[in-house]
């Protein structure tokens, strides 16, 4: 049920509705700018970066910014990466995850990823958390 609301799978009968709007041919990407955030069943982080930059990619449905000024790192672009890091840095004082920021996702045990995993997709601020356990 929960992989139907975020798009993973199309419902055989019936309809979505979030929001007061019928769902139609929904998938997880639309699903994201929706504001419909999910953690897996399975754990799926980006092992070899960080717990800091696994949470940043949680931010990807709120950039604004062309790719031109984030390459750049430029006036707008550098501002709105300064927001999303501190939207961040809150996430981690929230789930008081400090200490593991900077290690390498690869590194830690199940618990403290299924942790990163909840941060990134509380970093996206969503207005509806599917938790999959």
């Amino acid at each position: 049920m929960l992989n139907v609301i975020n798009g993973v799978y199309h419902p055989q009968l019936g309809s979505i509705v979030f929001r007061g709007e019928t769902r139609r041919e929904m998938n997880p990407t639309r699903a994201a700018r929706q504001g419909i955030a999910h953690t897996f069943q399975n754990i799926a982080l980006l092992k070899r970066m960080s717990v800091l930059d696994n949470i940043m990619t949680g931010r990807n449905t709120r950039v604004r910014s062309s790719l031109l000024a984030k390459t750049l790192w430029w006036g707008p672009a550098r501002r709105e990466e300064m927001a999303h890091r501190r939207k961040v840095e809150e996430v981690i004082d929230f789930l008081e995850i400090q200490h593991i920021r900077k290690t390498p996702v690869g590194r830690l045990p199940y618990g403290l990823q299924k942790s990163v995993e909840l941060a990134r997709a509380l970093a996206a601020e969503p207005s509806l958390l599917l938790l999959l356990d």
